[in-house]
């Protein structure tokens, strides 16, 4: 399994405005981390992306950097402890990356996520594009603008060398078959199932025209400089296509 730190432990990734904290899970029987992003916005509220698991002691540190105000489900990979932060935080509204409702009908949810414009919540805070094309997979990109920080799920995974101790397995498929091993790009579901490779790409330019210079992912290593070159670099595959 990639290295998780701490249960409950929170790391400052932006001074005073963002930080993260990871998680393990297990999919297809293969363990990796996922990290959940906490973002604080202009009115102290704290804005959580892909929450994982949250007991007292995670719960405690996210109630000293403020209230938990909106509890975001980014992506129809991404939901999974939602409705465990619901429980924790019952006022804070659910906000769901659409297809999540038709993949999981029984999640509860207060709203699902406009395809660019963000809630009054957040908006002039925290950008938001949904990325289309794949038939596997939908997510969110979101970009804080303050700190001009991208925030992905699976539209970039970053897993090798630097990871720390990883499943055998994800190593294996990693180096052999995908071949992302050190070489970041987007979650196979990406690679596997991208049918509408225009529309893909058109999103993804979308997301570039952003102006960012980091980038927190829910799998593996976050890029803290040269980003933009980092992500153009991971999506040139779908970047290059010359079609409709």
């Amino acid at each position: 399994m990639t290295a998780t730190k701490d249960p409950g432990e929170l790391t400052e990734f932006v001074a005073g405005q963002i930080w993260t904290t990871d998680y393990p899970v297990r999919f297809v029987g293969i363990n990796i981390s996922a990290r959940t992003t906490v973002v604080r916005l202009d009115d102290g509220g704290l804005w959580v992306h892909s929450p994982g698991p949250v007991d007292d002691l995670l719960a405690a540190r996210l109630d000293a950097l403020g209230l938990v105000r909106h509890i975001v489900a980014p992506g129809t990979f991404h939901y999974l402890h939602v409705t465990d932060f619901k429980q924790r935080y019952p006022d804070a509204p659910v906000w769901v990356c659409p297809g999540i409702e038709s993949k999981v009908p029984d999640l509860a949810y207060d709203h699902i996520l406009d395809d660019h414009e963000a809630p009054t919540a957040w908006s002039g805070q925290i950008d938001q594009r949904l990325v289309r094309g794949a038939e596997m997979i939908r997510e969110l990109a979101f970009l804080h603008r303050p700190s001009q920080t991208l925030i992905l799920t699976d539209l970039l995974e970053n897993i090798g060398d630097e990871s720390g101790p990883v499943d055998w397995k994800l190593r294996a498929w990693w180096k052999v078959v995908f071949r992302m091993w050190n070489h970041p790009k987007p979650a196979p579901e990406y690679q596997l199932s991208t049918k509408h490779k225009g529309v893909m790409k058109r999103c993804l330019e979308q997301v570039l025209e952003w102006d960012f210079d980091r980038v927190i992912i829910s799998h593996g290593a976050n890029i803290t400089t040269g980003a933009k070159q980092a992500v153009r670099e991971a999506w040139a595959a779908p970047l290059a296509y010359q079609g409709d």
